[in-house]
């Protein structure tokens, strides 16, 4: 699993948990606890998943450490796309025949 983000945080007695969030092959994204070795699918929400699962070990307000890197969704993909899309666009306006 490649790590994308981790969130982490502190029970009241001060045991440090952390979750991190990566990604499996293709679009497959996982959580995984590094305190107990919970690991649970999460394909939607995964930041959402790991707060819920960092609160069943009485940490509050889990927070994004400090390599958490790049959001859940990146626009890049679509820009990429597009760009693309726009490019075939004028090449074929372009080699068309004249009137």
């Amino acid at each position: 699993m490649l790590t994308t983000s981790t969130v982490s945080g502190a029970t009241g007695s001060g045991a440090v948990h952390e979750v991190r969030i990566g990604r499996g092959f293709g679009d497959v994204r996982w959580i995984e606890c590094a305190s107990c070795g919970h690991r649970q699918f999460a394909q939607f929400g995964a930041r959402g998943k790991a707060d819920r699962h960092l609160a069943s070990h009485g940490v509050n307000g889990a927070e994004a450490g400090p390599d958490s890197g790049s959001p859940e969704f990146t626009p890049l993909p679509w820009v990429l796309g597009f760009t693309t899309l726009l490019v075939l666009f004028v090449v074929m306006v372009a080699q068309s025949p004249g009137q």
